[in-house]
């Protein structure tokens, strides 16, 4: 055997021996070592761009916004190296070398070309990697159908996987399925899901189970609201606060943003019954829909196919409901409804001022062999603690002042004394208990989501949002603002002698604000970082106009309730709440 032979020979054997090893190693490893350098394969064309990461079979698509090419990668992928192999393009630094280690979690100008391309030949093009952080990821793969074909009635077959932070496979069903899901907001962009497996399986860290709803909170740009106000039902003690978690969502390699993945609602009660105030739509078919006396609408939940006696207790039971708690105060609450439940899902919706109170997503349950009504679960809190809708960004209103939809039973219950103190007991007991909930939970959410909402955000930019700050933490700030100063006006409106420990609402720093005046010209003013501007604050308008936070062309009215957290612009509108 010649040199050249055994050269080969050994580096033959050295080959097998590492790609032995590798394997091993993978097979006994759950990737929990995230500083390895895992390759992926990119085709950019034009017009179809995409990385396949083959240790994972997973492909992730490129998407385009405003001129640049975005690739949002799983938790598990923030550390990759680019293969151009598969690629009519190549990726170029500024000096001119293959750009094969992405740099995370910002934009950047790279240069664009063929293989041999002379450098002065090469485009500029604008690239982001953004990789998420600390979140399990959900693969759905769909066989039969595309993204944006998926049905809010019907199931499509769809292959599942979801996968832990470093990498591990939590769990695997070829035989799932998915639909669409919610009411309003199966109306944006961002779609909601539900997910059904043919037996109970585990999601991130959460019980396992067959059904799971994917929640899009497209409405919240902090993520959070919604669990926030399932930990603020779960420190009252309310009974059926579903689990939730974040993960961020993959459809067919699309990038779909970050979820809050929950348990389905109607498996509290197996073998019981269901329902939901729904003054939203006339009908929720397949669902049976009847109307109460006043006029509210009722939709029979669980079970989504109720015989002819299911339909006729319930509505029966319904309607008592509806008469003893109008006409038979205060005795209603001792004899046909559980008041523990009905006071604390009541607070809840105070607390966090949710715009969706007494209007849609409120639920009402039966257990089996009883006959008392329970209120719950809690559920769909994106439009709640200063959403953006007239009033509700004041923190001095209350719900039943705001009035909500057709629904009176809390209005009606509070006008007797007894439960009115008792709900005021309940909030006593509790409320430094949310306040910590309030500073400890949303920073710690806020850590262990913030690079994948930001993912989130730039993902959904040109859909409509409720976007208030460019900067993701100032929507944090003022979350913890509304909240603190919530707690307190519920305080002193209850007449409780407590002190909720202020927010700090202010860092020191300087803002300028940039006014649009009616005349074209433009105005500067600089004022201190959490300032709560009014109008009395602003140049004097003629006429009924009124000065506007635009927020990305959404312009909301300056009502005293709103911080300056970072430099603005303001306009001149016609009053705008919403």
């Amino acid at each position: 055997m010649n040199i050249v032979s055994k050269s080969s020979f050994f580096r033959l054997i050295i080959i097998i021996i590492s790609v032995t090893v590798l394997i091993i190693v993978v097979s006994l490893s759950d990737h929990s070592d995230n500083s390895q350098d895992t390759v992926g394969r990119a085709s950019l064309n034009q017009g179809n761009n995409e990385i396949y990461f083959d240790e994972y079979d997973f492909t992730i698509r490129g998407f385009d916004l405003n001129g640049a090419t975005y690739f949002f990668l799983p938790s598990f992928l923030q550390n990759v190296s680019i293969d151009y192999s598969d690629s009519d393009l190549i990726l170029y630094s500024e000096s001119g070398e293959i750009y094969t280690h992405p740099i995370m979690n910002r934009e950047m100008l790279v240069l664009v070309g063929r293989s041999g391309t002379d450098s002065a030949d090469l485009a500029t093009y604008r690239i982001g990697f953004y990789s998420s952080d600390n979140l399990y990821t959900m693969t759905v793969d769909l066989p039969d159908t595309e993204v944006n074909d998926i049905s809010h009635t019907d199931y499509a077959n769809a292959s599942v996987r979801v996968i832990t932070p470093s990498g591990f496979t939590k769990c695997y069903s070829k035989h799932a399925l998915i639909k669409g899901r919610g009411n309003t907001t199966w109306g944006y962009e961002k779609k909601p899901y539900d997910i059904k497996f043919s037996k109970k399986m585990p999601v991130a860290e959460l019980t396992p189970s067959d059904n799971w709803t994917l929640l899009a909170n497209h409405l919240d740009p902090t993520k959070i609201r919604n669990r926030l106000a399932f930990d603020i039902a779960d420190i009252m003690g309310l009974e059926n606060v579903t689990e939730s978690d974040w993960i961020d969502l993959y459809i067919n390699g699309d990038y779909r943003g970050n979820y809050l993945v929950c348990h389905e609602p109607s498996k509290i009660v197996d073998g019981g019954y269901l329902e939901e105030s729904n003054c939203v739509l006339k009908s929720s078919n397949p669902r049976y829909t009847f109307d109460l006396v006043s006029g509210t609408k009722m939709t029979i939940k669980y079970p989504k196919f109720p015989t002819g006696s299911d339909i006729s207790y319930i509505t029966s039971f319904t309607a008592s409901v509806d008469n003893a708690i109008n006409h038979n105060l205060p005795d209603a609450q001792y004899e046909i409804i559980d008041r523990y439940s009905f006071a604390r899902r009541y607070l809840v919706d105070e607390i966090s001022l949710n715009a969706d109170y007494d209007f849609s997503s409120h639920f009402f349950y039966i257990l089996p062999g009883e006959k008392v009504l329970r209120a719950g679960p809690c559920w769909d809190y994106d439009k709640s603690f200063g959403y953006p809708r007239y009033g509700a960004r004041d923190w001095t209103n209350t719900e039943l002042s705001l009035g909500g939809g057709k629904l009176d039973w809390d209005s009606k219950l509070t006008e007797d004394p007894e439960y009115y103190d008792y709900i005021r007991s309940i909030f006593s007991e509790n409320i430094f208990d949310y306040s910590k909930a309030a500073d400890s939970s949303i920073e710690k959410y806020y850590e262990k989501i913030k690079q994948s909402a930001q993912m989130d955000r730039i993902r959904w930019l040109n859909s409509w949002g409720l976007y208030m700050f460019s900067d993701c933490y100032n929507d944090i700030r003022y979350l913890k603002l509304f909240l603190s100063n919530r707690l307190q006006y519920l305080a002193d409106v209850y007449n409780i002698d407590k002190t909720v420990p202020k927010e700090k609402i202010n860092n020191d720093s300087i803002h300028e604000l940039t006014l649009h005046m009616e005349d074209g010209t433009e105005r500067k003013m600089r004022v201190l970082d959490g300032t709560l501007l009014t109008q009395n604050d602003l140049p004097m308008l003629v006429g009924d106009d009124v000065w506007c936070f635009d927020f990305s062309g959404r312009p909301e009215t300056v009502t005293g309730f709103i911080p300056v957290f970072e430099d603005m612009d303001l306009v001149v509108s016609a009053p705008n709440y919403e």
